[in-house]
């Protein structure tokens, strides 16, 4: 039987219908788990767009019947296992929406997640997988939804981008109560940072924002207050760099920045000067475009075209001279355009 691990990724791929054998993904058996809305229609899983995230023995998603609406739902693998956790927004409405960014996020023991219960406007929700431990932490924003998004375990720590009606997507913290959810930073005074991308390096958060006055650009964050702060203005100025597919490689944080029309791979160490383009892969005007940035063996494997080779599979190490295109699939100026780039152990699949 298939771990949970490549269950999510199985989910995952076939969601999108990019594969329809055991062997696309390895010696596993591949089965119906439970067919949660019986019939010709189907559950969703909705889990490609909300995330399926592992907590312990089970795997947690949201899922769609007739009788409940979009819901939170568990599965170990098996069909007995496969339950509703909980019916948050009781009756036929639904309490989770898709299409929103990292909305499961696992945390010691909890899962973490958006949702409305009808009454309360989407905010911060816990569960511990049992309907009563199936809990809002806190409801951030009392006029409204705080929707809760870019949900990020740092060190234990939950980080995530929230509007509380006054402050709008700006970054906030979670221990899991009520007390213990606060924002971190009002970045931008004047407006909403924006905050995305959160992402965990080394136990530091890193993330793009906008303070107002310098565009968007890199930050991280301890979690206090004075802990949070720009690491480079990139584009100088008010300009914005746009960082954004961040990922952790061996405590360096890799992503792609640039100006509008050249954008390019960067790496950070966590200082402004250890903060700086690891390839101009189109030299000069133009832009490479790294995209999907994954972290393989300790390398990062990419997306990215040269202008001579269309868009392939690249990798990097860190320096200009070992980052290069991995196989122009697609030989010659069109593009192979590697898309769905999912890790699994020590391997990638595209």
């Amino acid at each position: 039987m298939a771990t949970l691990r490549h269950i999510a990724v199985l989910t995952f791929l076939f969601f999108f219908g990019l594969c329809d054998t055991a062997d696309a993904v390895g010696p596993f058996e591949v089965y119906l788990v439970k067919d949660i809305y019986p019939g010709p229609e189907g559950s969703g899983p909705f889990g490609t767009l909300t995330g399926v995230e592992v907590l312990g023995d089970f795997a947690y998603f949201s899922a769609y019947t007739d009788s409940t609406g979009i819901e939170l739902w568990k599965s170990d693998g098996t069909e007995a296992g496969t339950t509703l956790v909980r019916d948050i927004s009781l009756g036929t409405g639904s309490s989770i929406f898709p299409g929103q960014s990292k909305r499961f996020k696992s945390v010691d023991s909890v899962i973490f997640f958006a949702a409305t219960d009808g009454v309360n406007g989407v905010e911060l929700w816990t569960s511990d997988g049992t309907a009563a431990g199936t809990l809002m932490v806190k409801d951030i924003n009392p006029l409204g939804d705080s929707n809760p998004s870019h949900l990020t375990d740092v060190g234990g720590l939950l980080f995530f981008a929230a509007d509380d009606g006054d402050h709008s997507g700006e970054l906030w913290k979670s221990d899991g109560t009520s007390a213990g959810t606060m924002m971190v930073r009002d970045i931008n005074v004047n407006g909403g940072s924006g905050a995305s991308w959160l992402t965990s390096v080394g136990g530091v958060l890193y993330f793009a924002a906008f303070d107002g006055i310098h565009g968007t650009e890199l930050w991280r964050s301890d979690g206090t207050d004075g802990g949070t702060i720009m690491l480079k203005d990139i584009v100088v100025g008010s300009g914005s760099s746009a960082p954004s597919y961040l990922v952790d490689v061996n405590g360096v944080v890799f992503f792609r920045a640039g100006t509008v029309g050249d954008k390019e791979l960067w790496k950070s160490d966590g200082m402004d000067a250890g903060t700086e383009c690891v390839k101009d892969i189109i030299p000069g005007p133009g832009s490479g475009n790294p995209e999907f940035l994954r972290a393989v063996n300790g390398l990062l494997l990419f997306t990215a075209t040269d202008g001579l080779d269309g868009t392939e599979l690249w990798r990097s190490d860190g320096t200009e001279a070992g980052t290069v295109m991995v196989k122009d699939v697609y030989t010659g100026s069109m593009s192979s355009s590697p898309r769905s780039l999912t890790v699994v152990g020590d391997e990638l699949y595209l």
